[in-house]
């Protein structure tokens, strides 16, 4: 009997690479070189394959019958760097072709790859004249270069060739240091030829010249003076306009510019814009240097000072956050008003600050509460609303309140006078006398007015007959006021004011205030002091303080 042996169905694996001869391993078991057709049992498979340090790896599924393929990266990746095309095209084929001094082949040739910049392009043939070129690659662009390529004499042709220019300015010529301020060539071979001048503090000049036979050239190579500026800034990337045109960002370094006169501007965002003229001279190796200091948006230091300048205390121009004003002064019937005002918040024209008012005429001394809220402010004119409220307390235990209502304006000159207009509501509550009259240790009353026999209760001040001297007096008055501020300078100013107690609106239309009338006080001071009749009429004068 002769048994034969079964062989199981396979597959097939084809395996190359982008490099010759890499190792091919399957199952960690090395199998050829790329490229290689295995046959390999149905299943899984591990391959690697491996060029020197560079390595592939990868679980290939083979299948009866069936090929799979493996294709391996092992070159390792180059950066990519910007290129552009050339095609080079000669008037007589065969002319060898030169970049930056290396062969790249003869013409003719479709096209060169090189990187972008410039590069020095050259064409020779044996027994024509070479030719060379300067061309400016531009990165994913094609460009055409045709060289007229022409027969060289049989002899060489020569000429004189002069050049000058500013005195201690480097000639180059071709790339090669000549001289300064000028080099002459009796013997120059007819041609060609690329000048560069160079001198600081003037711009360079780059010149193609040709010598011709016999006759050769001659040629002054004058330099434009130019100066360098160099420009910081607190604020790193701020954009640098020269004459309305941006030329870069800060930092800026040695920026060239021809001499004259420039607007320079530099802009940052959430920051005032800085602009100046500068002046460039040139001839000089010495950079204009400005560092300059970017302001961020909000009144400068100039317009902070004119603020605190007009700074008002009695009109509608409210007092900016982080300012306040100090005022002390005289106002009848008040012998002393000191008034303490601070900004609390602003937002556009609308703004609103508040303080505290302490008054007295010494039989009677009062605290008030402030406050206004601007509601407008265009130019030199201001308006808004005030609010005052307040009490006080006096001898005889007299007690008082008083509220304030009502709207301001205000018109300013040139941040050093403020004319101030007011009309408000003067709501008002005096109580003289205790509802029941106080009593001494033996059961008779203090002395005083509300416990003096001689005061009648029928002999009372018109408006208010039939009053009991024991009840609170109340009433509401229309008020004018007129004040003027006057700035010394940024801390101090000076004020004058004048008020009007226009109409009494309750109770009867009494104007008057009996609180502000010595008829209801008592002792020889008081009635010094204090009016026979409230005149309706009041005024004041002091000092402002500004902060």
């Amino acid at each position: 009997v002769s048994l034969v042996k079964i062989t199981k169905p396979k597959g097939s694996l084809i395996v190359t690479s982008d490099v010759d001869k890499a190792e091919v391993y399957v199952d960690k078991k090395l199998m050829g070189t790329t490229p290689l057709l295995l046959k390999l049992d149905p299943g899984n498979h591990l391959v690697v394959v491996k060029h020197g340090d560079n390595k592939m790896q990868q679980i290939v599924e083979i299948k009866t019958n069936e090929r799979s393929a493996v294709v391996a990266t092992l070159k390792p990746k180059t950066p990519d760097v910007p290129e552009g095309l050339v095609t080079i095209i000669t008037s007589v084929p065969g002319c060898e072709i030169f970049v930056d001094g290396m062969p790249k082949g003869k013409t003719p040739m479709p096209r060169i790859r090189l990187i972008a910049g410039q590069h020095m392009l050259e064409v020779r043939k044996k027994g024509y004249i070479s030719q060379k070129r300067t061309v400016t690659i531009t990165a994913n662009q094609q460009q055409l270069v045709n060289f007229d390529v022409k027969e060289a004499p049989k002899h060489v042709a020569v000429g004189p060739l002069k050049i000058t220019t500013e005195t201690g300015a480097q000639i180059f010529i071709d790339g090669q240091p000549k001289g300064k301020s000028s080099v002459q060539y009796d013997r120059m071979k007819a041609g060609t030829y690329q000048i560069e001048i160079v001198k600081p503090g003037f711009k360079k000049v780059q010149k193609t010249i040709e010598v011709k036979a016999d006759t050769g050239a001659v040629v002054h190579i004058p330099l434009e003076r130019v100066g360098t500026l160099k420009i910081t800034a607190n604020v790193i990337g701020a954009t640098i306009i020269i004459d309305n045109r941006p030329v870069g960002k800060v930092p800026l370094l040695n920026y060239e510019l021809p001499v004259g006169t420039y607007r320079l501007e530099i802009k940052a965002r959430d920051y005032r814009s800085y602009t100046r003229t500068i002046a460039i001279q040139g001839g000089t190796t010495e950079p204009v240097t400005l560092n300059v200091n970017l302001l961020p948006l909000g009144p400068t230091p100039d317009e902070i000072a004119e603020m605190k300048s007009s700074l008002s205390a009695f009109g509608a121009k409210v007092i900016p956050p982080k300012s306040f004003t100090a005022s002390a002064g005289f106002d009848f019937p008040y012998w002393f008003e000191g008034k303490l005002m601070v900004g609390i918040w602003r937002k556009g024209n609308m703004a609103i600050d508040g303080g505290a008012t302490l008054r007295t005429y010494f039989s009677m001394t009062e605290f008030m509460f402030n406050t206004r809220l601007q509601l407008f402010q265009g130019g030199p004119l201001t308006a808004g609303m005030f609010m005052d409220i307040g009490g006080g307390i006096g001898k005889e235990e007299r007690v008082n309140f008083t509220w304030n209502l009502g709207g301001a304006g205000t018109l300013s000159f040139r941040e050093k006078v403020n004319l101030n207009l007011s009309a408000y509501f003067n709501i008002y509550r005096d109580r003289f006398c205790l509802s029941s009259p106080p009593e001494s240790g033996d059961g008779q009353s203090e002395p005083g007015f509300c416990s003096d026999p001689n005061v009648d209760v029928d002999d009372q001040l018109e408006g208010w007959k039939g009053h009991g001297l024991r009840e609170p007096y109340w009433g509401i008055r229309l008020m004018f006021q007129a004040s003027v501020e006057w700035a010394i300078n940024t801390k101090y100013s000076v004020y004058a004011k004048l008020k009007w107690a226009a109409a009494g609106l309750k109770p009867s239309g009494t104007a008057y205030r009996p609180a502000y009338m010595d008829y209801y006080y008592s002792g020889s001071f008081e009635k010094t002091i204090i009016p026979k009749v409230d005149p309706t009429f009041y005024g004041g004068a002091g000092f402002i303080w500004k902060f």
